[in-house]
C-alpha cells in the first residue's frame, strides 16, 4: 500500500478490522473497514483496485449483519467500477458478481440471482472454457436458485453436469462432490423420486464421513434432510434414527 502514513494507517486498520471479523465482532469491524475505505479512496480515487476490495470487505461485513440491502449496494458498485477498469469478462468480476448473487439469494431475490448467475457460467466459460472445474461451483449455484424458482429439470441437468466436472478433475470422494450429491438429493425429494433421494443422501454421507469425519455438523445437516424424506416414505422408525444422529452431532458440538 506504499509507504505514506494515510497507507500504513489503512493497514493498520485492516489488521484490527480483519481480528475483530474473525471473532465475529462484524459490528465494531465495519467502522474500521468504512474508514479504510475512506482512506483508500482519497488517496486513489475510487477507481484503484484496492479501493475496490476495500468495497467489497465493507459488504462482506454488512452481509455478515444481515444487512442485505447495504451490501447489495456496496457489491453493485464494485462490480460496476470493475468492469469499467478489468473489462466485463474478468475472473474478479466474476468473483464480484458471486458476492452479490449471493446477496440476492439471502433476500429471496431469486430472478435477479438466476441472472447474475447465469452471466457468471458465461464469463468462466469464456475465461477457462466449458469443462474448467471451477464452473462446476457456479453450476451448482445456480441449480440452487432454480431449485427456488421450480425450474427443476434444468437444474437437475446443471447439477449433473457439475457432478460430471468434480468427478473428472477431482475424482468421486470430494467435498464439493458430495455437497453436490446432496443438493441433487434435495432436488431429487422435491421432485417425489424419494428413492433415489435417498440413494444421493446416503452417498453423500458416506463421502462426508470419510472427508470431515463422523462428526461434522455438515453430517448433521443431511442426517435431517434424509430424515426429511423419510418421514415422506412413511418410514417412520428410519426418520428417527436419522434425527438422533443429526442430534448426538450436535450435542457433542456444544
Amino acid at each position: 500500500m506504499g509507504s505514506d502514513k494515510s497507507l500504513k494507517k489503512a493497514a493498520e486498520l485492516h489488521k484490527r478490522a480483519s481480528a475483530l471479523s474473525s471473532l465475529g465482532k462484524f459490528d465494531e469491524a465495519e467502522p474500521i473497514y468504512s474508514e479504510i475505505h475512506e482512506l483508500l479512496e482519497e488517496k486513489y480515487g475510487e477507481e484503484h483496485p484496492d479501493v475496490v476490495y476495500a468495497m467489497q470487505d465493507l459488504g462482506h461485513c454488512l452481509r455478515k449483519q444481515g444487512r442485505y440491502s447495504e451490501a447489495e449496494r456496496y457489491f453493485e458498485r464494485t462490480i460496476q467500477i470493475s468492469s469499467k477498469v478489468l473489462g466485463v469478462e474478468n475472473a474478479v468480476v466474476a468473483s464480484y458478481m458471486s458476492a452479490l448473487a449471493n446477496i440476492y439469494w439471502l433476500q429471496k431475490k431469486y430472478n435477479e440471482a438466476e441472472t447474475l448467475c447465469r452471466r457468471i457460467i458465461d464469463i468462466e466459460e469464456k475465461i477457462h472454457g466449458k469443462d474448467h472445474p471451477e464452473i462446476a461451483t457456479s453450476l451448482d449455484n445456480l441449480a440452487g436458485v432454480l431449485r427456488k424458482l421450480e425450474k427443476y429439470d434444468e437444474a437437475e441437468k446443471l447439477i449433473r453436469r457439475a457432478l460430471e466436472l468434480f468427478e473428472k478433475h477431482f475424482g468421486s470422494n470430494g467435498f464439493d462432490y458430495a455437497l453436490a450429491l446432496e443438493n441433487l438429493g434435495g432436488l431429487k425429494g422435491i421432485m417425489g423420486d424419494y428413492e433415489e433421494a435417498e440413494k444421493l443422501f446416503i452417498k453423500s454421507q458416506a463421502i462426508f464421513r470419510n472427508v470431515l469425519g463422523k462428526d461434522h455438523p455438515d453430517l448433521a445437516r443431511s442426517y435431517k434432510f434424509l430424515a426429511g424424506i423419510y418421514i415422506k416414505m412413511g418410514r417412520e422408525e428410519d426418520a428417527k434414527e436419522m434425527e438422533k444422529m443429526a442430534h448426538d452431532i450436535i450435542n457433542k458440538r456444544h
